[in-house]
């Protein structure tokens, strides 16, 4: 029996399973995300990428910036 230590307990081969196939699937749903931002990204010009429709508005490098650090910060240092 493989047993795995949480702060909570000792987990079983089929609670590793379930873990192991929700840490999977976590990373093909990151996967699909990132290839659509990818594709998203292809067709937008460069000079686009910081246009701003007025001076109250962010640009999509601005946006994209702003996720970024979210995202960093949220997946980083727990």
């Amino acid at each position: 029996m493989h047993l795995l230590f949480t702060s909570f307990h000792y987990l079983n081969k089929s609670e590793m399973e379930y873990h192991q196939s929700f840490i999977q699937n976590i990373i093909r749903q990151f996967e699909y995300y990132k290839m659509l931002g990818e594709k998203t990204f292809a067709q937008v010009p460069d000079e686009k990428l910081f246009w701003q429709y007025n001076e109250d508005s962010n640009s999509i490098a601005t946006i994209v910036k702003h996720l970024w650090g979210n995202m960093l910060s949220r997946w980083t240092d727990f």
